[in-house]
């Protein structure tokens, strides 16, 4: 429980500071996560396939995030943090 609160919090801050970015500056910032996603995934020599199947996410989906063309669910993000065995704030440095 104290994992998933500190998670949440961390996601609480996110959320602040992406309502703060202008909407011109919100794809910089998706992209920035995705970078971070495709950084950590080949660190971890794992495929795209493998980490969509692993977090149980269409791998279109991961595509999507991982180009940050799209601004995916909180939801999805654990999960695919849970498959990469990181925390969540990882995908935001």
């Amino acid at each position: 429980m104290r994992e998933f609160v500190k998670q949440y919090l961390v996601l609480l801050c996110v959320s602040f500071e992406f309502r703060r970015v202008k909407p011109g500056e919100q794809e910089k910032y998706l992209k920035r996560v995705g970078g971070n996603l495709r950084r950590i995934r080949q660190d971890k020599s794992l495929t795209m396939e493998q980490l969509a199947h692993e977090a149980d996410i269409e791998y279109r989906q991961l595509g999507c995030i991982v180009r940050g063309e799209i601004n995916t669910s909180i939801l999805s993000l654990l999960r695919i943090c849970q498959a990469l065995h990181v925390e969540i704030d990882e995908m935001f440095h």
